[in-house]
């Protein structure tokens, strides 16, 4: 992932040199190869499959995995963030960093730190728009548009049956890892 930066223009007076500034790019490279494998495994019981109509019960095995990879995500870029230890959110740091007001958004964790409901019903951390999550208990505001998750290709989901009792394990893998390329865009919500 590219970000590129705003070049930084500066004032030149008559007769001066223009001073080089640094080139207004990052770039953060991230091989899925170096990612960390994520599983679940659950049982089906026999019960179950017979009591679901087999639509049903894989939609039900699809909508528990996707659902979970979701959490994931969210779990793996939050650490990723609060591991990068952004400091306390600032809106000033956040304008100095030339994030616009409509990139931002909060992730509000399980103990809801700076969570509100506003007057006009919208729900809010740090009066920015905010959604709940249960990845981490920490609140979390910043640009999001300018991280990312790097899924594998595939999200591997193994069925087989195991003994005589017609029980199904579920076994499902997947690898993920953050990326990150400046924690200047994040902070902390207290």
């Amino acid at each position: 992932m590219r970000l590129i930066k705003p070049a930084a223009f500066s004032l030149l007076g008559d007769g001066l040199e223009v001073a080089e500034t640094d080139y207004p790019a990052k770039e953060l490279e991230v091989k899925i190869g170096d990612a960390a494998n994520y599983s679940v495994f659950f049982k089906v019981t026999r019960k179950s499959q017979k009591s679901l109509a087999p639509d049903l019960l894989a939609y039900e095995i699809a909508l528990a995995v996707s659902r979970g990879v979701a959490n994931l995500v969210d779990k793996i870029m939050l650490e990723a963030i609060k591991a990068a230890a952004p400091g306390a959110f600032s809106l000033g740091t956040l304008a100095g960093n030339d994030v616009r007001i409509d990139e931002l958004r909060a992730i509000v964790g399980t103990n809801a730190a700076g969570a509100a409901w506003r007057g006009d019903g919208m729900f809010t951390a740090a009066n920015i728009p905010a959604e709940l999550a249960p990845a981490i208990p920490e609140t979390v505001a910043g640009a999001f548009n300018r991280a990312f998750v790097v899924l594998s290709d595939e999200t591997r989901i193994v069925l087989r049956r195991n003994d005589v009792l017609g029980a199904m394990d579920v076994l499902c893998h997947v690898n993920v890892k953050p990326g990150l390329v400046d924690k200047a865009f994040f902070g902390m919500v207290a």
